[in-house]
């Protein structure tokens, strides 16, 4: 406390303002940037039916629009394009930068 007010009389005298100390607020638990949707909305493993995929759309180096997806629960794991699923070969090729 002593070491708070030495600083801030020390601003006064310099003209320099301090910023506030923050409080404590509350973190969310949960990031807000996530979709939360309930159980029943969600997509379902295929193998599984376990609604706790991860799913990330993404292109890869040959232009292709695809989608992995992994369930957390049964590891089942797949890339997708056009909704056909894809060998891991051709997900490997397409994702190889020519030399």
């Amino acid at each position: 406390m002593a070491r708070t007010t030495a600083y801030a009389a020390a601003a006064h005298e310099l003209s320099v303002r301090l910023p506030r100390q923050r409080t404590g607020t509350a973190v969310p638990t949960t990031p807000s940037s996530l979709v939360k949707l309930t159980d029943a909305q969600r997509e379902k493993c295929p193998k599984c039916e376990s609604p706790r995929l991860t799913e990330i759309a993404m292109t890869l180096t040959d232009g292709s629009p695809v989608q992995f997806t992994s369930c957390r629960r049964c590891e089942y794991r797949a890339w997708t394009q056009s909704g056909q699923v894809l060998e891991v070969a051709s997900v490997i090729s397409k994702a190889t930068k020519p030399r």
